[in-house]
């Protein structure tokens, strides 16, 4: 009972992974992405045909890592909308465009009158 239990947390963190790496692949752009997506797949489709424990951890690992190195390659602004985030209507030039400047420690828009 402990070791399904232990292959379902296994099972559950692999979905999650899963998951996220198709969504970042998705953003990675049309050649580089679509080749990402399909090591993607068969990757995955090689941890769900391993049986033993300790086999699916290591490959678990290796998911993991090939994960972050997605994280890091993936624009953080896909299409000028946040990845990632709660509210993907902040693009990344909306703060930027404006102008501030600190009057008596306080930051505020340039163009305000004190």
């Amino acid at each position: 009972c402990f070791i399904s239990s232990v292959k379902t947390g296994i099972r559950s963190m692999a979905a999650r992974l899963y998951r996220e790496t198709l969504k970042r692949c998705r953003h990675l752009g049309s050649e580089r992405g679509q080749a990402a997506r399909l090591d993607a797949k068969s990757f995955y489709k090689q941890f769900r045909a391993t049986m033993e424990a300790d086999a699916a951890e290591a490959l678990l690992s290796s998911a993991q890592s090939r994960l972050s190195y997605l994280r890091m390659i993936t624009p953080r602004f896909a299409g000028g909308k946040r990845l990632g985030c709660a509210d993907a209507s902040v693009d990344s030039t909306s703060i930027s465009s404006r102008s501030y400047v600190v009057r008596d420690g306080v930051l505020q828009p340039r163009n305000s009158i004190p």
